[in-house]
C-alpha cells in the first residue's frame, strides 16, 4: 500500500529538513514548500496529499491566510491542516480553529509525538505499542486550570492522544468542578491563577482526594514560589515551560505508575 503523502510548508529550511527526515522515517511521502504560494501550487499538483503541516508566520501569505484560502476551495477543503508554529497567541489560535485547523504543535517538537499526532489525524493503523498507549488513556479525564493561551494550546494537544480535557480558568472553578465530577484523573495547573496559586489549589484538592495527581506548569518568565505563608502542599510534578511532547510524556509516565501500583 502506498505511503500517505504529506505536504510541509515553512520558510525556515532547517525546519523543513528536520520535518522531512522525521516524516520519512515514520513511513510517509513528503513534499516540501518554503512559502504558502508554493504550497498552494504543490497541493494542486499532488492530488493525493493527505495532510498539510504549515507554519503560521511566513512572509507574503501567512499560514492563516493559506488555511482560509484552502478551506474556501471545495476541492481542497477536505485536507486536514496542522499548524506548526511558535505563535500561540490566543487570538491567532482562535482564528485558526475558526477557519478549520485540525490541530497545533509548537516548535520545537519530539519526533515520536509528531508522528503519533500525524498518524491520528490521517487515521493510520497503530502498532502494538500505540495500542497499549490507547488503553492507558482510555477514560482518563484531565482538568486544565489556566487562562494562559500558550499553556492551553500545549494541554489541548493531549486530546489528540485520546485524553478528555476539562478547562477552567480559576482555582475556585477547579475545586467546584472536582467536587461535581469525581471522575477527574489528573489536574494540570498554571503556577499563578487569578484567585490562588498552584500550591493552594493542590492543598484544596487533596482535602477532597489524596489520589489525584497534580502537575504544575510554569510558563516562560514565571518563577516557582515556595512556602509564601499559610498551609501549602507541593504538586506531584513541576515543569518549566514544557513542549507538548514533554508534557504528554510526563502525563503518560504518571498514569503508567498509577496503573502498575
Amino acid at each position: 500500500m502506498e505511503s500517505p503523502h504529506i505536504l510541509i510548508i515553512d520558510d525556515d529550511d532547517t525546519v523543513l529538513i528536520i520535518l522531512e527526515k522525521y516524516l520519512k522515517d515514520g513511513g510517509f511521502q513528503v513534499t516540501k514548500a518554503n512559502d504558502a504560494f508554493s504550497g498552494m501550487a504543490s497541493i494542486r499538483q499532488n492530488r493525493d496529499i493527505r495532510l498539510i503541516i504549515s507554519d503560521i508566520n511566513m512572509p507574503g501569505m501567512t499560514g492563516i491566510d493559506m488555511l482560509e484560502a484552502i478551506k474556501n476551495l471545495r476541492t481542497l477543503a477536505h485536507i486536514p491542516i496542522l499548524m506548526l508554529t511558535t505563535d500561540t497567541a490566543k487570538k491567532t489560535v482562535e482564528r485558526a480553529r475558526e477557519l478549520g485547523a485540525c490541530g497545533f504543535m509548537s516548535k520545537p517538537f519530539k519526533p515520536d509525538a509528531l508522528i503519533a499526532y500525524v498518524k491520528k489525524i490521517i487515521d493510520v493503523p497503530v502498532d502494538f505499542k500505540e495500542q497499549q498507549k490507547a488503553e492507558l488513556v482510555k477514560d482518563k479525564v484531565i482538568m486544565l486550570v489556566s487562562d494562559d493561551p500558550m499553556l492551553m494550546v500545549k494541554a489541548e494537544s493531549l486530546e489528540e492522544f485520546g485524553y478528555s480535557l476539562q478547562i477552567v480558568d480559576s482555582g475556585e472553578g477547579a475545586i467546584q468542578l472536582f467536587k461535581d465530577k469525581p471522575n477527574i484523573s489528573m489536574i494540570i495547573t498554571g503556577l499563578h491563577l487569578a484567585d490562588m496559586d498552584a500550591y493552594q489549589l493542590c492543598w484544596s484538592v487533596h482535602q477532597i482526594s489524596l489520589d489525584i495527581p497534580v502537575i504544575c506548569v510554569a510558563m516562560q518568565g514565571e518563577e516557582q514560589t515556595t512556602n509564601l505563608g499559610g498551609t501549602r502542599e507541593q504538586p506531584d510534578l513541576f515543569l518549566e515551560d514544557p513542549m507538548e511532547a514533554l508534557l504528554m510524556d510526563e502525563v503518560e509516565a504518571i498514569f503508567t505508575r498509577l496503573t502498575s501500583a
